[in-house]
This record gives structure tokens, C-alpha cells and sequence, in this order.
């Protein structure tokens, strides 16, 4: 599987989300998604332009270009707000959780095939309160 066609699949899996947030692609299109699924794999920098993956890659390939499109439009949609045009509410906040389930999905398969390492494991807590001294507020003398 070629850039070429790793573009491609994007393009058509992606469509309904390009048509809403096309300028969070920026200037490279999908090319950076692509790079990260190749480096994933275990492509190298220089290898990038020209890399072309297996028959028995592609699989995994697929995982990991749906994974870092869907966190690319996920950032993208989370610059936007909830609006009303013409008294008409425009829910964005909808469109996030959506993209969030997709991409849940999408790390799901990817982690599942051994793609990406699974995270889950680690627990993330809430920041707890640590103490700060503060010396100008204790007693001049002991």
C-alpha cells in the first residue's frame, strides 16, 4: 500500500469530515497522519516519502491512519464552539463526542492488533494538593 492509496482511503473514509473541517487538514493534507501511522510501523524518517507497506502490514497500516486521522480532526473540532445562526442552534459539542467514539473505536482496533501500545493500564488521577512552604508567612523567629 502506497502514500498514494493510504491518501485515498483516508479521503473516502473521511469525506463527511473534510466537508466540515477541511481547513484543520492545514497545508499538508493528510501527510502528517501518514507519517505517524509509517513511523508506527517502523518506518524511518528517510524511508517516509517513498515507503510502501505489505500485503501483511496493511491491516495495521489501516488501524493506525484511522487512529491519527480521527485524534487530527478531533483537535481540530475541539477549537470549535456551540453557536446559533439565524436562531438555529449549531451543536458542535456533537460533533466532538462523535469523533470521540469514532477515535475510541479506532485506538480500540489499533491497540487490539499490537499497533499501538495500550495505555488504559496507567491510571490518570486527578491533580492532588501538595503543600507549598511558604516561608515569608512562618514566624521571624523560632
Amino acid at each position: 500500500m502506497t502514500r498514494t492509496d493510504a491518501g485515498v482511503h483516508l479521503h473516502i473514509s473521511y469525506s463527511a469530515l473534510e466537508s466540515r473541517l477541511a481547513s484543520s487538514l492545514g497545508l499538508d493534507g493528510y501527510a502528517s497522519v501518514i507519517n505517524a501511522a509509517l513511523r508506527d510501523l517502523g518506518f524511518t524518517e528517510s524511508e517516509l516519502p517513498d515507503a510502501v507497506v505489505e500485503d501483511d502490514g496493511v491491516a495495521g497500516y489501516l488501524a493506525l491512519l484511522d487512529y491519527y486521522a480521527l485524534l487530527k480532526y478531533l483537535q481540530a473540532a475541539a477549537t470549535l464552539t456551540d453557536t446559533v445562526i439565524d436562531g438555529v442552534p449549531i451543536n458542535r459539542s456533537q460533533m466532538i463526542q462523535n469523533i470521540r467514539y469514532l477515535l475510541d473505536n479506532a485506538r480500540a482496533v489499533a491497540v487490539g492488533g499490537g499497533w499501538l501500545p495500550d495505555t488504559s493500564a496507567v491510571p490518570v488521577t486527578d491533580m492532588e494538593m501538595g503543600g507549598i512552604n511558604l516561608d515569608y508567612l512562618e514566624p521571624a523567629e523560632w
